[in-house]
């Protein structure tokens, strides 16, 4: 992956690339990686990036975004899902067919809980630095 990789923004700041893109392929499944409320369905272009869920733990400490996936079934904002439980799929992105893990130590805001894992090249009106994101291979679920 290229977890914490720099690019750059139209301005010349710098951008972080927040969360780990993960070799997958299309159509595996996604499973929630804890317990929470989702907060958030963001809809994108699914020939380019495809989907977002941002999910928030019960207790409001942090939230997971999950990139380049199309929902599973009928989740819905507000829904609960529990640990290990089937929440999308991968998209079929083409040649760049991947999957984009975001981990954000803190409650969920919009847009930043997932404004992170937006392209980097355009910086898209978002902060070029998200704050809160950590590295998602440096915590652990429990």
């Amino acid at each position: 992956g290229n977890a914490w990789q720099f690019g750059g923004c139209p301005t010349g700041a710098d951008k972080v690339h927040v969360g780990l893109d993960v070799t997958a392929n299309a159509s595996e499944e996604v499973y929630a990686a804890h317990t929470g409320v989702v907060r958030k369905i963001f809809t994108g272009q699914h020939s380019t990036w495809a989907d977002a869920i941002v999910i928030e733990d019960i207790n409001g400490q942090f939230t997971t975004v999950y990139w380049h996936v199309i929902k599973h079934g009928d989740l819905a904002v507000n829904d609960t899902v529990v640990k290990g439980q089937h929440i999308a799929d991968i998209a079929d992105l083409g040649g760049n067919t991947h999957f984009h893990l975001g981990v954000r130590a803190a409650a969920f805001n919009d847009p930043e809980s997932y404004a992170g894992a937006l392209p980097e090249v355009t910086c898209g009106g978002y902060a070029a630095f998200p704050e809160y994101f950590v590295d998602p291979e440096s915590i652990s679920y429990d």
